[in-house]
Order: structure tokens, then sequence, then C-alpha cells
């Protein structure tokens, strides 16, 4: 899933990846190389790409390492999200977020800046465990089959994410977004909608730059159309996006 946008007069192309994904790794080569962009904008914070670029993720997070952690509430979040990931990763022989990796080296062989666009992760976790309610959490974890129906008997996430730079692919994720929107607010709001609005101000900022005229944004295909909305938001508020509430 690929859109391309301009602001000011200055090209913004947004790829949209699946995160375990080879097809999502290649199309983000393939678009870098093409484009050779001023800038490439992932979608990671410090931390993270500093753990992907030292390899200390490559430890895998044990269950009893919960009982160790400081927040053994988020740290069991991490691992419910790690443990999820490799499963569907494996299923298509690759690794959770080459594609990242792949736009950090394709940014260094085209000279290009590589610019962090994500919010901090831990605090996006924190903050989205201070504000699910119970009722909201139940939710999350059971409602799962009644989304299922939503979606329709045809539907497939491993043939979603196969397909996910088709256009009907696009429409599935949108769809899929639309029924977190009704039925997880909350957890849109703070996973999706305020990591939307704080990488499109980010991307917004570089292209200040005089030197900048265009970018490559690498982010999950899920952020493709609010980001597009986003870019456009003169009243976006950093400092609310910081905050717990």
């Amino acid at each position: 899933m690929i859109k391309t946008i301009f602001y000011n007069n200055k090209k913004i192309i947004i790829v949209g990846t699946a995160h375990i994904s080879k097809k999502s790794k290649e199309k983000v080569k393939e678009t870098i190389d093409l484009e050779k962009p001023d800038v490439v904008g992932i979608e990671l914070d410090r931390k993270r790409f500093q753990s992907m670029m030292t390899k200390e993720n490559k430890r895998e997070i044990r269950f009893k390492d919960i009982f160790r952690a400081k927040k053994p509430g988020l740290f069991l979040v991490y691992y419910v999200l790690q443990k999820f990931q490799k499963k569907i990763a494996s299923k298509f022989d690759t690794t959770p977020g080459e594609e990242m990796m792949q736009g950090v080296i394709s940014a260094q062989e085209n000279k290009s800046k590589l610019l962090l666009l994500d919010r901090d992760a831990e605090f996006t976790l924190s903050k989205l465990l201070k504000n699910l309610t119970f009722r909201d959490k139940f939710r999350l974890f059971f409602g799962g089959f009644n989304t299922r129906k939503e979606l329709g008997k045809d539907f497939d996430v491993n043939v979603l994410l196969k397909s996910v730079d088709d256009e009907e692919s696009g429409e599935k994720i949108n769809k899929l977004l639309e029924i977190f929107m009704k039925r997880h607010k909350t957890l849109k709001r703070i996973m999706i909608d305020e990591r939307d609005q704080f990488m499109a101000y980010g991307i917004r900022k570089i292209l200040e730059q005089e030197d900048v005229n265009n970018i490559v944004v690498v982010v999950g295909a899920g952020h493709v159309q609010g980001m597009s909305k986003e870019i456009f938001n003169e009243n976006i508020d950093v400092k609310k996006l910081l905050s717990y509430k």
C-alpha cells in the first residue's frame, strides 16, 4: 500500500507495510531506490531503533521475566505482543521489523537522512494501560468473535498480510480499523490516532528545512489513511500527545 501526497509542494510517499511481510521489505527498498528521497522516515522511536541496531532484541522475553520487571503490567503487554508477532512471522518465514531495518539500510545506501518518527513505545503502552477500563480490557480480549463476524466468513488475516500492497487489502485494513474505532475507541485513539498525529507532526517539521523536498515514510499499513489526513492538520497539540490524559 503506497500513498503519495504533497504538502507545500513537497512530496511525501507513505509506504504502508505489514511488519512480518517479505513483500513489504522488498517494496520499501524498491521505493527508496527509485525516489532517492532527501529523508527516510520510519515508524520507530529511539529506544526501539537502538535496540534493533545493537541486536539487543535478539534475546527473547521469557514469561518468568515478568515477575522481575519493575512494571509487570507493561512487561506482560510486551511479552504477549512479542509472542503474537513471532507466531505470525513464522508462517511467512521472516522476522518482525525487517521492513524497518530495510528502511535504515536503504537510507544509508541512498545517502538520505534518517528520521525516527514514532512516539516512545513504552510511554504509549503505559498510557494505554492507564486509560483502559476493566470493560475495555474485557472487550479487547473477548471481542474477537464479533469482529470476525463483521469482517465476513471469507476474511483471512494470512491472505491480507501477504497482499498488503494491494488496493483491495487496503480497503480491508481500513474496514478493520473502522470496527476497532467503534468497539475499542480508547485503544484506537492511543495506539493509532495519537501516533498518526505525532508522526505527521514530525514529517511536517522536517519538511520545513529548505534542503528537504521529498520524504519516503515507512509505517504499518494501518497508519496510512490517518497520517495522510493528519499531515494537513494545523492544530496538532504535541504536549497533549505526550501527556497521560
